[in-house]
């Protein structure tokens, strides 16, 4: 075995010269065939669609995942603009910083269970029910301020003030929260505790009394979480405090 330095080197050239021809000759698209070059080019651009029909669904991945943020997004964006009544970049600035830090810490929020053995993101809302819901709760809120205005402008005032007290089961705390805020919202009842399934509400009179009983708006939020509720079903143990009175 030769020991010349001079030669080592020109054998360790020529044989990197013949592994670089090799590994040219096992790439396809460099081959002079022109069947096989051509079937390369095929499957490169086969690569590369569907390394672009890999995007679209990558951003509808990301949409259906965080799609309660996005319309809470548009939601408060549009309360934002319609309350504020400026549309001048400054005011629109203020309103984005402010949606985006509200919809964060929604976000947040969404981790820490809000009940002792409820699990964070177990109950998603469904959405077209929610925006239904909004809707029929406006127009409930129109006639019941119709209804108080008829009652404080009557000669005699037919008010008679109660505390009801009932029961309704609804699936989480987040849907009791909705139904006590909808109570208060609603003029002539206001949620004044919430223990558990059991409500505590002061109504004007037994009009407004035998509406909150009815089970109607309990059942319409039950059904923001569940597939299906029954009023009778979402409103029951109902006692009734007054003077002279009792159920």
């Amino acid at each position: 075995m030769t020991n010349n330095p001079t030669i080592r080197a020109k054998g360790n050239k020529a044989g990197e010269n013949k592994v670089k021809e090799q590994k040219k000759s096992l790439d396809p698209r460099k081959v002079d065939h022109p069947v096989i070059a051509d079937a390369a080019a095929r499957g490169d651009r086969h690569t590369e669609q569907q390394d672009r029909s890999r995007q679209p669904r990558r951003l509808r991945t990301v949409y259906f995942r965080h799609r309660g943020l996005f319309l809470q997004a548009v939601i408060l964006m549009t309360v934002w603009l319609v309350l504020s009544g400026h549309y001048d970049l400054q005011h629109i600035l203020f309103g984005v910083v402010s949606v985006a830090l509200v919809v964060s810490l929604n976000y947040r929020m969404h981790r820490v269970p809000l009940a002792p053995g409820e699990q964070p993101g177990s109950h998603h809302i469904i959405i077209h029910r929610l925006i239904i819901y909004l809707f029929w709760l406006l127009w409930q809120i129109i006639q019941s301020g119709l209804y108080v205005a008829y009652i404080v402008l009557h000669p005699q005032m037919p008010v008679n003030p109660m505390l009801v007290r009932f029961k309704s089961r609804q699936p989480n705390v987040l849907a009791r929260v909705i139904l006590g805020n909808s109570i208060t919202l609603t003029p002539g009842t206001i949620t004044l505790e919430i223990d558990g399934d059991e409500f505590t509400v002061h109504a004007l009179n037994e009009d407004t009394e035998k509406a909150l009983i009815s089970g109607d708006m309990e059942a319409r939020v039950g059904r923001l979480y569940l597939s299906e509720c029954r009023s009778k079903d979402m409103c029951t143990d109902v006692e009734l405090i007054t003077s002279g009175r009792g159920r």
